[in-house]
């Protein structure tokens, strides 16, 4: 997967989540990653979700590809530097378990 192939699915989520759930608004903060393909390679998107009462959701959602294993890693919070702070928490002891 590329980075742009990443993005392209992060659209496609966020599409199928608002079908899902009408009323419901989610924005792409932003998208970044490895622009190789080489091993190991992470990408990254942050968003935010309004519900339709108003209630406010921030996301990190994360893929890793190394030599020996993929994996996903989702973080959310009502607040978008906890939900930052919980994935990369996460990523750290991840990433050492795939490489």
């Amino acid at each position: 997967m590329t980075l742009e192939q990443f993005r392209d699915s992060q659209d496609q989520i966020i599409k199928a989540l608002q079908q899902r759930t009408p009323g419901q608004r989610i924005t792409i903060i932003g998208v970044d990653g490895d622009k190789g393909t080489a091993v190991p390679r992470m990408f990254r998107a942050r968003r935010l979700t309004v519900t339709p009462n108003g209630a406010s959701e921030y996301q990190v959602n994360g893929l890793l590809f190394g030599a020996r294993a993929s994996a996903s890693l989702i973080s959310s919070a009502r607040d978008e530097k906890a939900s930052n702070d919980n994935y990369a928490k996460f990523m750290v002891a991840l990433a050492s378990k795939i490489r």
